[in-house]
């Protein structure tokens, strides 16, 4: 977690500018690492024999107390907390030519907190196979993704496997019919990984807003999400909850 880790640059502790954002005696908010800090300790650990450094969480723009980097609210805008674009490139060139390799995560599986069920806003929504109605929590919204409760009578559903790597036959997937035609997926959300198929559409934490991962939206994010990280020139992802993106969209 870069946050927790050094601050080279205390100038954007308070990058909204806010008082939810910095504390370093905290744990609920952001400490202050950032992209210097890192840079700052690259002898450091270079001198441990370090070769490779995997930065979790997105380091597109979160909340302002997002210190994790696992609710990404915008793909376009790299979060201020961390660095400028100029400062990544900066690092990770130092990075390379010390023969270190980085590994980013792109976070593209689940998003921040904007969005809430009709009826369940403060409250876990039970799983529907037609899906909930969505609206905004706030009048802060997505720029690049947008819910819809308008009902498709057909949608491409994928195909469903669990943990084991064998493929969901009934347990519901008969009722997967229809879908809404959104960005995001509306069915509900779940507390557990290993529920199957309800793991592969439903929100899996509360506060969590999940983009949909049917077939071809799911493509589109993937390529839109890891060509945001190439804009600051890491050459390695790791794709956040992987596991969740069906096979069919790998294929």
């Amino acid at each position: 977690m870069l946050d927790r880790f050094v601050n080279g640059d205390p100038t954007n502790d308070d990058a909204n500018g806010t008082a939810w954002e910095h504390d370093l005696t905290g744990t609920q908010l952001r400490h202050g690492g950032d992209i210097k800090g890192l840079q700052d300790t690259l002898d450091y650990l270079g001198g441990m024999g370090i070769k490779g450094i995997y930065l979790a969480g997105s380091p597109m723009i979160n909340f302002p107390w997002g210190a994790d980097g696992f609710s990404p609210l915008d793909f376009t805008l790299l979060d201020p907390h961390f660095a400028t674009i100029d400062a990544w490139r900066e690092c990770i060139a130092e990075m390379h030519s010390r023969g270190m390799y980085v590994v980013l995560d792109n976070t593209m599986a689940t998003l921040g907190d904007l969005i809430g069920f009709e009826g369940y806003l403060n409250v876990s929504a039970p799983l529907s196979f037609t899906e909930h109605n969505a609206m905004y929590k706030t009048s802060r919204q997505y720029h690049d993704f947008e819910f819809s409760n308008e009902m498709l009578p057909k949608c491409d559903y994928p195909r469903f496997y669990d943990d084991s790597g064998y493929e969901v036959v009934g347990n519901n997937t008969e009722y997967f019919v229809g879908c809404r035609d959104s960005d995001f997926d509306q069915y509900g959300d779940i507390a557990a990984f290993n529920i199957y198929p309800e793991v592969c559409l439903a929100v899996i934490i509360v506060g969590s807003d999940t983009n949909r991962r049917l077939v071809a939206t799911a493509n589109q994010q993937v390529r839109f999400s890891t060509g945001s990280l190439t804009r600051v020139e890491a050459i390695c992802a790791r794709k956040d909850r992987a596991f969740l993106l069906h096979s069919n969209c790998y294929a």
